[in-house]
This record gives C-alpha cells, sequence and structure tokens, in this order.
C-alpha cells in the first residue's frame, strides 16, 4: 500500500478511531481534503502541519504496525 493512501486515510480518520487504534497517539492535522491546493501533495501537508521530527514519528509507526495501518481500512461496526 502506498505511502500517500495511507496517510489520506489517517487525515481522514476521525480522532477517537485513531486513539482506538494507535497505540501511542500522534497528533496528525486533518483537514488535507479542504487545504491541499496549498500543498504539494498530503506528505508535504502533513510534514508543514506536525513538524518533521512527529512526522517521521508518524512514518514510523506506519512502518512498524502494518497489523493497525490494515484496521484504518476497516469499517468498524457499532453494538449498543
Amino acid at each position: 500500500m502506498k505511502i500517500n493512501t495511507i496517510l489520506i486515510k489517517i487525515d481522514s480518520t476521525p480522532e477517537y478511531r485513531l486513539r482506538e487504534i494507535m497505540k501511542p497517539y500522534i497528533d496528525t492535522p486533518g483537514n488535507y481534503k479542504n487545504e491541499r491546493r496549498d500543498y504539494h501533495g498530503v506528505q508535504d501537508y502533513m510534514e508543514s502541519n506536525m513538524g518533521k521530527e512527529d512526522f517521521n514519528r508518524l512514518l514510523m509507526w506506519i512502518k512498524k504496525n502494518p497489523k493497525q495501518v490494515k484496521l484504518l481500512f476497516k469499517r468498524k461496526s457499532y453494538t449498543k
């Protein structure tokens, strides 16, 4: 799976869902869809809004946690 696809999915996932999946949680900006014209792709957007160090932590989390990354692409079933 391409990194840009994963970053876009992370960006569009609600924070509460990211907190369930991402341990430890890394705060991400979450507005790429509306601001993409101002950047040279999702990686530029994320790095610009997170800072280089946090962006690199996010990339490392993605590489080290392929099972959790796959959870981002699965629909969660809600039961009450």
